[in-house]
């Protein structure tokens, strides 16, 4: 399914968006609540100001997209792939859990040295 045929789907309402082909695509301000978005490629997508509250998201590839004013809060964010970055956090709205996890994945790829 092409990217124009996945946003049509989008427009209207379509929530089962498993597998999405979304790279590059413009979402701002799109409404992807309780959507379905397992295994989607959302590659350098411009997701500023989307509504993704209790979004399936596990093993999506988020990697460069613009997050900027999202929210995730509630979203299912298990082994999804985010480009970690002050600006990809900037006014994105999480949960403290969510929050929890950002950092431990962010630890855990940190060397620490003395």
């Amino acid at each position: 399914m092409t990217i124009k045929e996945t946003l049509a789907r989008i427009k209207k309402g379509d929530k089962d968006l498993r597998g999405a082909n979304l790279r590059d695509a413009d979402l701002r301000r799109a409404d992807l609540r309780e959507a379905d978005l397992r295994d989607a490629d959302l590659w350098r997508a411009d997701l500023r100001g989307a509504n993704l509250r209790g979004a399936n998201l596990r093993d999506a590839n988020l990697r460069d997209a613009d997050l900027w004013r999202a929210d995730l809060r509630g979203a299912d964010l298990e082994f999804t792939t985010i480009t970690l970055s002050c600006y990809t956090f900037e006014r994105l709205k999480i949960t403290r859990a969510q929050a929890k996890m950002f950092m431990k994945e962010l630890w855990g790829k940190l060397d620490i040295q003395k």
